[in-house]
């Protein structure tokens, strides 16, 4: 197993981590931010989400919305 080291900011901000699938990763922060980055580069993608504190845990679905 090859492990690879994903810069997502400072690592002392971030409180919580979830995997989108094998590609792509999002990661809370203190200050509210919710954000998505890319494995493969280590890129943001798309705009930062804003909650109303600390992320201190996240989840992930791949269900699609009715």
């Amino acid at each position: 197993m090859v492990a690879k080291q994903i810069m997502t900011g400072s690592r002392s901000d971030v409180k919580a981590v979830a995997f989108v699938d094998e590609s792509q990763v999002v990661a809370g922060y203190p200050n509210g931010d919710i954000r998505r980055w890319s494995i493969e580069n280590g890129q943001q993608l798309g705009r930062t989400m804003q909650a109303s504190g600390t992320v201190s845990s996240i989840a992930v679905s791949q269900d699609e919305p009715q």
